[in-house]
């Protein structure tokens, strides 16, 4: 009898993977009815079935129109999104009449393909997803809340300005942790934080951070002179620690690696230039045929 009750209660079950926006995915046994799979993402569901394996997709059907939070980005054969699924969703596995369990090795495909959350971002007219775990694919915003209100672009300036904000404490972070007798490391400090977060972001904090503080005294000419012609951030938000002093040295370091920078990609298009065939000369058939 509890063999037989135990049976059903397997069946009543069905293995699947729960997504959540900015959560990674998650196996979960759920119910087999329409109210179970409805109450998982709130609301009516649809089904879609954008992958070759015999899976689908539970969604809530009117995720989009009422709101609900982004999730995750459908891609098509070449990576670029063709739709964007909103609120919670369900990856279930596919029966003859049904809906029913993943196999333990559907579950481990889903699980990694959905473990990464996603952002959002609108940017000239388009959203942008990108994985939050990578700052350095986050486009740096130099426009300012009102421009991003008036053009609906306040997802990209919010993330911006929090990317912004954990690039000053890395930054920070790593102007202390290289620093030993009297000795910093600016190399080592360039290479940490631009690897995480890009050389864009970096350069643009030190860029603000000189102007804001060009009548400290700290900070040197040569240093506020290169910062006056980069890209502003429309926050003032200024790298101050551990000391100013440290934060010049580092602003050094990034006008010499941008300058090599630019210095390779001009030697670079000049020796294109130079591999060039040169154009045979022009010739004119008129004067040939009267020869």
């Amino acid at each position: 009898m509890i063999n037989e009750e135990l049976n059903l209660a397997l069946h009543d079950n069905m293995t699947v993977v729960r997504v959540e926006p900015g959560k990674p995915a998650f196996e979960k046994k759920i119910g087999t009815g329409l109210e179970s799979l409805q109450q998982e993402v709130d609301g009516y569901i649809e089904a879609i079935y954008p992958f070759e394996d015999e899976v689908a997709i539970i969604c809530n059907e009117e995720g989009k129109i009422t709101g609900l939070p982004l999730n995750r980005a459908l891609r098509d054969e070449d990576g670029e999104i063709y739709d964007i699924i909103a609120g919670n969703f369900l990856i279930v596995g596919l029966t003859e009449e049904n809906f029913g369990s993943l196999s333990p090795e559907q579950v481990e495909t889903f699980l990694e393909k959905y473990k990464m959350p996603e952002l959002f971002l609108r940017i000239d007219g388009e959203i942008k997803a990108i994985p939050s775990d990578r700052p350095d694919l986050v486009p740096v915003y130099l426009n300012g809340p009102d421009y991003a209100y008036d053009h609906r672009e306040q997802s990209a300036y919010r993330q911006s300005f929090r990317t912004n904000l954990q690039c000053k404490s890395a930054i920070e972070a790593a102007l202390s942790e290289n620093y030993a007798n009297n000795t910093l490391n600016t190399e080592r400090v360039w290479q940490q934080v631009t690897g995480t977060f890009g050389k864009e972001r970096v350069v643009a904090l030190l860029a603000s951070t000189c102007c804001e503080l060009k009548h400290d005294g700290r900070i040197s000419n040569a240093n506020i002179a290169w910062a006056a012609d980069q890209p502003m951030l429309p926050d003032r938000i200024v790298i101050e620690k551990p000391h100013i002093g440290l934060v010049d040295l580092l602003v050094t370091r990034a006008r010499k690696e941008m300058a090599k920078e630019k210095k390779s990609v001009l030697e670079k298009l000049e020796a294109a230039k130079s591999n060039l065939t040169p154009a045979a000369p022009k010739t004119d058939r008129k004067k040939e045929q009267s020869l």
